[in-house]
């Protein structure tokens, strides 16, 4: 029975670890919805980061080039014809024909005919390097933006609970404002609330830098003003 179980548990592992990612799906192609707004900002950036288009045109210059490969072969071989002028008489009739010595030759590159299953298994590794540097970069761009998404999103938390400290420690600086004016409150009551509530204000104001930092992080990514890109927050719900 343990046996069985073993194995069972070796089969099961073993499909979960040879799973493939689809890179296909890393990131929605152009003509694609994608499924969520942050799925959206990673197609946006993907489309507008011009790294991306180095990577792509590295690509079609490898297919090119194995292109190329396939028509090298014409390349090692060659045909010659050399007209040379002679003496040599024909007679047909009464008509005398002066008939000009002609070479024929034909030539082959050894060599290049050797090599060039080679140059073809190489231009197809440079294909596959160029599919795997594309690859590489659609997860790239889908870490950094979902990295950026998320510390924006946490920043607006953050500040939503700054406000909120704000809003609670203002109302009770007043409350305590009102009452040492009254000489019903310390000194020290006053000093207090009134470091708290600056404090806050401080706070605050440093949330609101760290959204805006948020928001150039993720327009230098994405490539456009967030205040067009976030419009599509309501098409997703959210």
């Amino acid at each position: 029975m343990k046996q069985i179980y073993l194995l069972i548990l070796f089969f099961v592992s073993g499909s979960l670890f040879a799973q493939n990612l689809d890179y296909e799906n890393v990131i929605p192609a152009e003509t694609t919805k994608p499924r969520s707004f942050e799925a959206y900002l990673v197609q946006l950036a993907w489309l507008n980061t011009p790294e991306n288009r180095v990577v792509e045109a590295e690509k079609e210059v490898a297919t090119l080039e194995r292109k190329k490969e396939k028509f090298n072969w014409f390349e090692q071989a060659g045909a010659s014809m050399n007209v040379n002028p002679t003496n040599n008489v024909t007679v047909v009739g009464e008509t005398e024909y002066f008939l000009p010595g002609i070479n024929y030759g034909v030539s082959l590159n050894i060599g290049g005919l050797l090599t060039g299953g080679l140059d073809r298994k190489i231009a197809d590794q440079n294909i596959k390097i160029a599919d795997a540097n594309i690859n590489q970069q659609k997860l790239l761009i889908r870490s950094q933006v979902s990295k950026a998404y998320q510390k924006y999103k946490l920043a607006n938390q953050i500040l939503k609970s700054r406000y909120d400290a704000e809003e609670d420690l203002a109302a009770a600086y007043t409350i305590v404002s009102e009452l040492f004016k009254k000489n019903r409150a310390e000194v020290d009551d006053y000093t207090s609330a009134s470091s708290a509530y600056f404090a806050a204000v401080e706070q605050r104001q440093a949330a609101e830098a760290d959204i805006e930092f948020a928001i150039i992080e993720m327009e230098e990514l994405i490539g456009v003003e967030w205040e067009i890109a976030s419009r599509m927050e309501k098409v997703y719900g959210e």
